[in-house]
């Protein structure tokens, strides 16, 4: 069955308008590349901004590299920051953001260690409450 990128795209679109977190991350991949859909790197990121606070790891990682580098939003290192230890703590860990990390001036990793505080805080709570 040959592939129909553009119906795949439309479905995921259908999913992530209807709050699908895992739709909205993969319809946000798409955007960003143009595969099945025309490109739209502002709308990717949004939507990378909407299922990264819902708590997908994968999208708190996609979001911090789009942050780190600018794609679709201004870049925001101390943001990128937040993110990429957030998606970490949910283990998706990614060495070209820690590497991003310790080459930003110790006021940006502190600003972003500072907005990630609360979100880790909920990832600690969330595990001792399970154990």
């Amino acid at each position: 069955m040959p592939k129909d990128l553009a119906e795949a795209a439309r479905l995921l679109a259908a999913s992530a308008l209807a709050d699908n977190t895992d739709a909205q991350v993969e319809y946000a991949i798409a955007l960003f590349n143009g595969t099945g859909v025309e490109r739209n790197e502002p709308v990717a990121a949004e939507l990378l901004k909407k299922a990264a606070r819902k708590g997908s790891a994968i999208a708190q990682n996609r979001l911090a590299n789009v942050l780190a580098v600018g794609r679709g939003v201004p870049a925001d290192p101390a943001a990128a920051i937040k993110w990429h230890l957030v998606a970490k703590a949910g283990g998706v860990g990614d060495i070209p953001l820690d590497t991003f990390m310790q080459k930003q001036p110790p006021e940006v990793r502190a600003a972003g260690e500072k907005a990630a505080k609360p979100w880790l805080d909920a990832i600690k709570e969330a595990r001792e409450s399970r154990s």
